[in-house]
């Protein structure tokens, strides 16, 4: 999970420790290789800094020359870090920095791939896109500054055919789901395996997301 890990533990504190180097590297202007070397998952400051939306550590790593267009095990850029965060400044900075980050149109569907998880599978190349990401959020922000600023369209597929309104029901996001719907995405749309955003809200027991979409 993009997620920094909660209460304590070795995982946590890891997460801690490398926020506060991030944090030192503004403070006392370094960077180095530091600013360029992944951790054993592909993870960079870079991925770090923009998911917890720290423009300035962005600017200074970039500066450093950390890669923009690095992406983790799981595919990430730090675009989509930003996006998973809801950071729209962050956002912003990126593609400033480095015009390649548009959003692409879509994700090429995966085929014949079992998977046990709705947000996970198995499998090479990217498997969504920071509107996606953005939705499951709830970041009606960043999902605006996607559309509206870089191009993505509210019902573009991920590798599975799950929109951004399938990611939003499924997180439970209602107001999210409420911004999508207005913008035209369509409720009854079913992904890949058949499961409209409906489905998932109700399996979650999200029942004000449920009421939203029917």
């Amino acid at each position: 999970a993009l997620a920094a890990p909660q209460g304590s533990g070795a995982a946590a504190d890891g997460w801690r420790l490398r926020d506060l180097r991030v944090s030192a590297l503004v403070s006392c202007g370094r960077g180095g290789e530091e600013a360029v070397r992944p951790s054993l998952r592909g993870t960079t400051l870079l991925h770090l800094a923009s998911l917890h939306g720290h423009a300035g550590c962005v600017r200074l790593l970039h500066e450093r020359g950390a890669d923009l267009l690095a992406v983790d095990e799981q595919q990430l850029t730090a675009f989509d870090c930003a996006a998973y965060g809801g950071h729209v400044a962050v956002l912003e900075l990126l593609r400033a920095l480095q015009p390649a980050l548009c959003v692409p149109a879509a994700v090429p569907a995966l085929a014949a791939v079992q998977c046990n998880s709705f947000l996970l599978c198995e499998c090479d190349g990217p498997r969504r896109l920071p509107v996606h990401v953005a939705a499951a959020g709830g970041y009606t922000a960043a999902l605006a500054h996607l559309v509206d600023e870089c191009g993505a369209a509210v019902d573009c597929a991920d590798a599975h055919g799950c929109r951004p309104l399938h990611w939003a029901a499924a997180a439970g996001c209602e107001a999210a789901c409420a911004w999508l719907l207005q913008r035209g995405a369509d409720v009854n749309r079913p992904a890949g395996d058949g499961r409209t955003p409906l489905l998932l809200a109700c399996r979650r027991n999200y029942a004000d997301v449920a009421a939203l979409l029917l």
